[in-house]
């Protein structure tokens, strides 16, 4: 593997300029995180309080005998999945399965590159950039345009075969259609074999191997460029469980809230409404925990671009300008925990009032007991001296 390395220099005055517009711009910034945070925790309990709703008003259904009386409900069904024939136009016979998905993947080269700074006296910065390139499959194009040694690495713009995934023709979950969108919501697929009799059918300078097809015969030399394809199914006669809304006296859909919150569910095998609508309550505090920890992050970081004027400042002396970097990294730590942390509490408190009076009840209670404890020790202690 070949490196290429650029040695550039940053002096200190651009160094001051690009930490002085931090100050400007990181704020506004903070802000925005500040907002994520605190709308973040209204989203969670609105959400699991629509949840507990629907929870209560879902309709069991049978799958297998829709009824006109439960049009535009929120239903509860399980079943197996049924389809017509697939035909994939490339590559495959027709196929007995509810969806194929074909993947597509081509050898390509990808940029590697690692950056090492050097601190020197008066605050300028050396920064040595290595560039190394190697071979890789990949399901997305890479852009080679941007490549530092764009005109030796190159890769071809454009693909012969693409990503698809193809639907079956009357998908139905027992005597029930399902939506276009539902379908979409579907389980990932397993893999489909193929057989290497598809070779005889396969273009002249192709070849299956390990359930790939490859567009040339010599797979264990490839060059960039060549491509590789695979595919999954989703079988029909799958067993799936959902949560959707009933239409059209046999239509399965997915169902919005007012927000925009999408409270269908499906998923693989013979489950019970609870299973699901806890699945759903497990991914609603998943995705919270994810955002507070997300913004979290971000403010420290953005906290720690405001501040980097001083150890800025500092590295005309190198060592001096490290030691106001950790400081630095240490002040941002701790107004991270204050602005986020109490942004977060005082938000949860706000978004559940009735629970918010009662822990507020308990603190004051918690208090006055101990007091109590305390001043009656106090007259004990003195009524036997």
């Amino acid at each position: 593997m070949t490196n290429y390395q650029e040695v550039t220099k940053v002096w200190f005055f651009d160094k001051i300029k690009s930490s002085l517009a931090g100050i400007i711009v990181w704020p506004i910034l903070i802000i925005v995180s500040v907002y994520m945070l605190w709308s973040n925790e209204f989203s969670y309990v609105a959400r699991e309080k629509a949840i507990i709703t629907w929870e209560n008003i879902v309709v069991e259904i049978d799958a297998q005998n829709p009824s006109p009386e439960n049009n535009n409900k929120y239903v509860y069904t399980f079943g197996e999945v049924s389809s017509d024939v697939i035909q994939e136009p490339d590559f495959l016979f027709p196929i007995n399965a509810v969806s194929v998905s074909r993947t597509v993947e081509m050898y390509q080269w990808q940029e590697n590159t690692k950056t090492e700074v050097k601190e020197n006296l008066w605050g300028s910065e050396t920064h040595t950039t290595t560039y190394s390139y190697e071979k890789k499959w990949s399901q997305f194009p890479i852009n080679s345009d941007d490549f530092n040694q764009a005109t030796q690495y190159q890769n071809p713009k454009n693909w012969q075969y693409e990503w698809k995934t193809i639907f079956g023709q009357n998908v139905k979950l027992g005597n029930f259609k399902i939506s276009d969108w539902l379908q979409a919501m579907m389980p990932k697929w397993n893999e489909l074999p193929l057989w290497q009799e598809l070779e005889n059918m396969l273009a002249t300078g192709s070849s299956v191997v390990n359930n790939y097809i490859y567009n040339w015969v010599n797979y264990n030399d490839p060059q960039i460029g060549d491509l590789r394809i695979s595919y999954s199914i989703l079988p029909i006669w799958t067993s799936l469980s959902t949560l959707a809304w009933q239409r059209n006296n046999d239509m399965l859909d997915i169902y919005l809230l007012d927000g925009g919150e999408n409270i269908t569910r499906i998923e693989e095998w013979n489950k019970s409404a609870k299973i699901l609508f806890q699945a759903m309550k497990d991914d609603n505090s998943l995705t919270t925990w994810l955002i507070r920890i997300a913004f979290t992050v971000i403010i420290f970081l953005w906290l720690n671009m405001l501040f980097s004027i001083l150890p800025t400042l500092g590295s005309i002396v190198p060592f001096i300008g490290k030691i106001l970097g950790v400081w630095v990294w240490l002040i941002a730590l701790v107004w991270t925990l204050i602005i986020a942390g109490g942004t977060i509490a005082i938000a949860w408190l706000v978004a559940r009032p009735i629970i918010s009076v009662i822990i507020i009840v308990l603190i004051i209670w918690a208090i006055f007991a101990v007091k109590y404890i305390i001043s009656h020790k106090k007259v004990n202690n003195v009524w036997i001296s």
